[in-house]
């Protein structure tokens, strides 16, 4: 029997036979494709204004708390140091230099550092040197020097007393 060659128009052609996909692959695909659109519809609620500036809100004052809070307060103390500086003070600069200050100007500190005046912007003046610890260790060498002394003083005293009671008997 002789195959019977039946021509169809573009529009009897199913459309399995128009794409790569196997009939079987093509009706599975096409069954879920209707089984999903034929399911009930999810209700989509969207979060509220409220809720949607309540997260970058919070998030600008965390940031607020941990940088530039602290970065403020820092640079008041330092520019409460700078406007306290005086001359004759002693200073350590940001580079590391240790020097006694000669002169202020507007922007600049003249510093003495032994060899010579260097000229340096006050905001690179970052701590004073510590001579009140110089100080505290004098002060105790003086306070063990008067110690001593008295001890010595009653050293003698008692060996004074000592010779005066071998005398005496």
């Amino acid at each position: 029997m002789a195959a019977k060659v039946v021509y169809l128009s573009p529009s009897q052609i199913p459309v399995f036979m128009t794409t790569n996909l196997t009939p079987a692959v093509f009706w599975l695909t096409f069954r879920a494709t209707e089984a999903y659109a034929q399911a009930a519809p999810t209700p989509q609620t969207s979060p509220s204004t409220f809720e949607m500036l309540v997260v970058p809100a919070g998030f600008l004052v965390l940031m607020y708390i941990v940088f530039i809070r602290p970065q403020a307060k820092k640079f008041k103390e330092q520019k409460k140091f700078i406007d306290e500086l005086k001359p004759r003070d002693t200073v350590v600069t940001s580079g590391g230099i240790v020097g006694r200050i000669a002169s202020i100007d507007n922007d600049t500190v003249q510093l003495d550092v032994g060899c010579g005046v260097m000229k340096v912007m006050k905001s690179h003046v970052t701590e004073l040197e510590d001579l009140k610890g110089l100080a505290s260790q004098k002060t105790s060498q003086k306070t063990i020097q008067k110690t001593n002394q008295k001890k010595d003083l009653q050293k003698q005293s008692s060996e004074k007393k000592l010779v005066a009671r071998a005398k005496k008997s």
